[in-house]
């Protein structure tokens, strides 16, 4: 029996014999191959035809024994059809990135898809069936909601770690369990379990780089460290080659960040219009509840390392400033400053609306890195290796560390916000933006991760 790391409490020690306490820890046969085939793409598209199509007209049929037109059923079918291949893609992208949200995620696709498509076709003068699509776009969520959460559950992450793996570099990953194994013939004996090695470790004259290597090549999954955090967590460390792969990634010549330029201003135009009668509204409240100004002005470390002005709602009580800058400049939970209504406007996160202002500049953008304050970011700069990295993209009025993190409250969670900050960088992208959207509706209706 090989020795576990105490330290870790999923961490155990087993020989390649100990098939029956794998098995347990892996489930139920019959559910886990049930959970296998759903991670098919065949099998998840054979299913939402059934639910999107066959079902519905079923359903239909025990509705409407009379019948319907024959136009309206093929006109029915066709925006099914097409809302499941758009939905599903959505799908796809979205969960791509490892949240456990997975009724969110179906939801938010398929609620897309089903209604850009019946816009189209109305738009054509081509109606399709209302409860046809209502019954379709119902189905088809659960549907995929059950796939993404069986799936979910075939991979309980079991990982395989040869000698030399610091496992405390994977505190981060959840739900994870780990199979300390010596020798090689106990690793094989393992199947296609995945290998998670940290290869630096391993020295040449072993029979692990070879085995390593025959494994990848026939297709057994092979991971360091490093690259499990971030396939699992959404974190990204910055050590070594990991840093190169971070300044390549939002290349200057790159679409995509252009044109979400542009999806910037078109959009902040619109929000300014729509917003303003409750922005005039809210900052009159605020004037009214506590002496000082409606709006919030800070200096932060914006866009390539400029310097600008963010514009917020006050949220707190305008007081003499005490104490070092860094402690006024980082809020703390339950923060005695802030103001009643500057609670709920801090929950539901409205009080950024004036950073509309800072997006119409070109200082902002709505998904980004949120900014630091000046102090606070050069304090990081000095003690955190690649901090500057994260200023390679426009900040935002949300992100990633704030979806899946939330606010920050100590220095000591920095380093863990900048690992979703690198990734964002990394991983910038139209489907990484429209998932750190959806997620932010999350926050807004239920105040997750709020200070």
């Amino acid at each position: 029996m090989t020795q576990s790391h105490p330290n870790l409490p999923h961490s155990l020690g087993f020989s390649h014999t100990d098939t029956r306490s794998l098995d347990q820890m892996q489930g139920s046969g019959l559910l886990q191959t049930a959970a296998a085939v759903l991670e098919r793409m065949r099998a998840q598209l054979s299913g939402g035809l059934i639910v999107a199509i066959a079902l519905p007209a079923v359903i239909l049929r025990l509705l409407f024994p009379e019948g319907v037109y024959a136009i309206d059923v093929l006109i029915s079918f066709g925006a099914a059809l097409a809302s499941l291949i758009a939905g599903f893609t959505i799908f796809r992208k979205l969960s791509a990135y490892g949240t456990s949200c997975h009724g969110l995620i179906s939801i938010a696709s398929f609620t897309a898809s089903f209604a850009s498509v019946a816009a189209a076709l109305w738009l054509l003068n081509l109606l399709p069936s209302p409860v046809f699509l209502s019954i379709s776009w119902a189905l088809t969520v659960v549907w995929f909601w059950f796939v993404s959460a069986a799936t979910a559950y075939r991979r309980p992450g079991i990982y395989i770690v040869p000698p030399g793996t610091d496992l405390r570099k994977l505190a981060a990953v959840p739900n994870a369990t780990w199979i300390n194994v010596k020798e090689v013939s106990e690793a094989a004996g393992f199947g296609n379990i995945p290998v998670v090695s940290d290869t630096g470790a391993i020295t040449a004259d072993t029979d692990w780089p070879s085995f390593l290597c025959e494994a990848a090549i026939n297709g057994r999954t092979v991971l360091t460290p490093d690259q499990l955090m971030e396939t699992s967590a959404g974190r990204l460390r910055i050590s070594g080659g990991y840093a190169q792969d971070i300044a390549r990634s939002p290349g200057q010549d790159a679409i995509y960040p252009r044109a979400k330029r542009y999806v910037d201003v078109l959009t902040s135009l619109v929000a300014l219009v729509l917003l303003c009668p409750v922005m005039l509204l809210l900052a009159v409240i605020i004037r009214m509840e506590s002496p000082g100004p409606a709006i919030f002005r800070q200096k932060r470390m914006g866009y390539r390392g400029r310097e600008f002005t963010v514009y917020k709602f006050r949220s707190m009580r305008a007081a003499r400033e005490t104490g070092d800058a860094l402690s006024r400049d980082m809020t703390q939970t339950d923060d005695d400053r802030i103001t009643p209504i500057g609670r709920i406007i801090r929950k539901v996160r409205i009080d950024e609306l004036p950073q509309i202002i800072n997006i119409l500049k070109g200082e902002m953008s709505w998904i980004g890195p949120r900014p630091e304050t000046v102090n606070l970011s050069r304090h990081y700069e000095r003690n955190i290796p690649h901090y500057r990295y994260r200023h390679m993209v426009r900040p935002g009025i949300t992100g990633w560390a704030q979806v899946r993190q939330g606010h920050v409250v100590s220095v000591e969670d920095v380093s863990t916000k900048l690992e979703y900050d690198f990734f964002y960088v990394k991983h910038l992208s139209l489907w990484l933006d429209i998932l750190i959207a959806v997620l932010t509706v999350r926050v807004v209706l239920t105040g997750h991760g709020a200070k």
